[in-house]
């Protein structure tokens, strides 16, 4: 049997996913996430996804992940999703999930911080200083253009 692992955190529930959120054990989550997590009274108002110990997911995962978002929003509880790899990042965005409810870590999402790193108030969330005096983005001579993407060949035209 696969469970859920559900923390309360401040302003919500803190949702740790199993190691493999696949098509063999999503039919074992979906209510456990619906009746335990969205439909809990009181009704949280926050819902953090934490994808950390996920080791393998498909697309049955991935779609309820984005079920979970729907619902969510239908309920008046924001839901976030934290710690995805690069391509689980890619898969969601792909999927279509807004990339302003997918973090790095936890404190990132409690903090509202954007997936760049920044707060919204454009702030890195982590406090280091950036490149650029006036605190948007790499600073001259960084190499980069594009808002991070490097030319792959010699030609800037």
């Amino acid at each position: 049997m696969v469970a859920l692992r559900i923390d309360p955190i401040e302003g919500g529930l803190l949702v740790g996913l199993p190691p493999e959120f696949d098509s063999v054990h999503i039919g074992q989550l979906t209510a456990p996430l619906r009746e335990q997590v969205l439909n809990r009274d009181p009704r949280p108002g926050r819902v953090v996804l934490d994808l950390s110990p996920v080791q393998f997911i498909d697309t049955p995962g991935l779609a309820l992940i984005s079920r979970a978002r729907r619902l969510g929003a239908d309920l008046g509880i924001e839901v976030l999703v934290v710690a995805p790899t690069p391509a689980q990042r890619r898969l969601l965005g792909a999927m279509g999930l807004d990339p302003g409810a997918v973090h790095a870590t936890v404190p990132a999402a409690l903090a509202g911080s954007r997936p760049d790193g920044r707060r919204p108030d454009g702030r890195r969330a982590d406090g280091r200083p950036d490149g650029r005096p006036d605190g948007r983005g790499p600073g001259p001579g960084s190499g980069t253009l594009l808002g991070g993407f490097r030319h792959s060949r010699g030609d800037r035209g």
